[in-house]
């Protein structure tokens, strides 16, 4: 199967994110602890998740959706779908991914099948998606 695809809630590949995180913690202590870092990662984890997980785009066809896309770049659609695109679509790896890779996709599966992508309110920016990766692979 294809790297970012989510077909009919079967089984899916997504890019696999580091769970480490720089924290700026400015405390009267120069060693927080490592319950406080872990809440820090923790939060900011969830964070990303909310954000970068969350719709880029839909792409609409004859009045239907054939396809949703968050802001990774991963795409929902019906095996069906799957099948008539996945050849089409580049991969998704850890240096091609985001909303780049969201509206690339999105625009091939719109051009398939002669469509309209709608961006979606939860759609981010490149700058943000790269800003948020780099944060969260960073060590704490």
């Amino acid at each position: 199967m294809s790297s970012g695809f989510v077909v009919s809630s079967s089984a899916y590949d997504t890019v696999s994110f580091s769970q480490n995180v720089k924290c700026g913690y400015s405390g009267a202590s120069s060693n927080p602890s490592a319950s406080f870092l872990s809440a820090v990662k923790d939060n900011f984890s969830s964070l990303y998740d909310k954000i970068c997980t969350s719709e880029y785009c839909q792409v609409i066809a004859n009045g239907r959706v054939v396809a949703s896309i968050d802001n990774q770049g991963i795409v929902t659609c019906s095996s069906s779908v799957y099948s008539a695109i996945a050849d089409k679509l580049p991969d998704i790896d850890d240096d091609n991914t985001g909303p780049n890779m969201a509206e690339t996709r999105a625009r091939i599966i719109a051009d398939f099948y002669g469509g309209k992508v709608n961006r979606s309110s939860g759609a981010i920016s490149q700058d943000l998606f790269d800003e948020l990766y780099k944060e969260l692979n960073k060590k704490i």
